[in-house]
């Protein structure tokens, strides 16, 4: 199986201003983002299922976030 691993670097929002909503829901924002010295590490691995599954290290992740997470990552295969 093939697979590989990221590191997804975190930044704070010094400041975070949202402009307006687009046609396709996303919103335009204008924002002032420092990074920090802390990162998440993700790893995508090709399986033969036709489906696609999360598993996580941490519990705070809410079940709304997963599901958007999850369909977001659909949509780009």
């Amino acid at each position: 199986m093939d697979k590989i691993t990221v590191k997804a670097p975190a930044k704070i929002n010094l400041t975070l201003d949202v402009l307006g909503r687009r046609e396709n829901g996303y919103h335009d924002l204008r924002m002032i983002m420092q990074t920090i010295d802390l990162c998440d590490e993700v790893t995508i691995e090709q399986i033969t299922a036709e489906e696609i599954t999360l598993s996580m290290n941490k519990e705070l992740l809410m079940a709304a976030l997963c599901k958007k997470i999850l369909c977001t990552a659909q949509q780009f295969l």
